[in-house]
């Protein structure tokens, strides 16, 4: 599993949980940490249970793929469109100007852009 993936795992479990959203998180390189920045800090129990089902996960081998979609303009100011005319959805920024949407799928855990 590559560190970005970790990362989308990590985000989930403590969305479905915990309720927990990311607010942001960072992918450095070594010998910088890496962070998922949440609102509030875990117990020990919290990081136990996160930590174990993680692990419980990547041991399962959880099939991860991307999809890709591209993004095209309305003539909607700063709204993306998929191809088929659907919303983007919110989880794109409002200044994005089109291209690709990549999605990752951790099947049956999550599907996040």
């Amino acid at each position: 599993m590559t560190l970005h993936t970790s990362q989308h795992l990590l985000s989930a479990i403590l969305e479905q949980r915990l309720q927990l959203p990311t607010l942001s998180w960072s992918l450095t390189s070594y010998p910088s940490p890496c962070y998922v920045e949440i609102p509030r800090g875990l117990t020990p129990e919290e990081v136990s249970l996160i930590q174990d089902e993680a692990n419980a996960l990547v041991f399962e081998g959880r099939r991860v793929r991307v999809e890709v979609e591209e993004l095209h303009i309305d003539n909607i100011p700063g709204v993306a469109k998929l191809e088929n005319g659907r919303s983007a959805g919110k989880a794109l920024p409002s200044d994005y100007t089109g291209g690709v949407k990549r999605t990752v799928v951790i099947d049956g855990v999550d599907r996040n852009p």
